[in-house]
């Protein structure tokens, strides 16, 4: 309830909490955006059957998911995730929802080298548990000198990302549509 507080007093919209295996819409939007939101629901099929029927024919679902069950670490454990995805399962998932693949890429390609470099050795070398409150400092720092690098890093792909899809990255991005 917070977020949505927050997202009220940001704009003059209608906005709601909802279950999303349960939505109560049927043959309603033309889109629908899910950005970094299926990985944390159990029945991750379920929602998306539920995104197809609020969709009226022939309407998309822009959702993002991150990529690569080998780079599951402790981030993941704190953002409360339930799973990544490969390309193929997630393309599966949906096709068996009801939807068609219209595009799929990955994305963080240029700094997936480095993340699954640094996942791996931690996975090695680091402590195999530490309390959750001594993990949250080293997984969700920003380092800002990095920041304009990586701005610069996703300007690339996004370039990229108009002719082809990337072949690697820690997220997923897809587009389907209802059928």
């Amino acid at each position: 309830m917070e977020g949505l507080r927050f997202c009220r007093g940001q704009v003059d919209l209608p906005l709601y909490q909802i279950d999303a295996t349960l939505l109560p819409f049927h043959n309603y939007f033309e889109i629908i955006g899910m950005f970094d939101v299926l990985e944390h629901i159990e029945d991750d099929e379920r929602v998306l059957r539920e995104c197809r029927a609020a969709l009226k024919e022939q309407g998309r679902l822009i959702l993002t998911v991150p990529a690569c069950p080998a780079l599951w670490g402790p981030f993941d454990e704190l953002s409360h995730h339930r799973r990544r995805y490969t390309h193929r399962n997630l393309c599966e998932k949906l096709e068996h929802a009801g939807f068609a693949v219209e595009w799929a890429s990955h994305f963080m390609f240029f700094l997936f080298p480095v993340i699954y470099v640094l996942r791996t050795l931690k996975k090695r070398f680091g402590r195999a548990r530490v309390d959750t409150s001594e993990r949250v400092p080293s997984d969700l720092r920003i380092i800002p000198i990095l920041n304009p690098l990586s701005l610069h890093l996703l300007r690339l792909e996004k370039l990229l990302m108009r002719y082809v899809g990337l072949p690697y990255g820690t997220s997923l991005l897809v587009v389907a549509r209802r059928v």
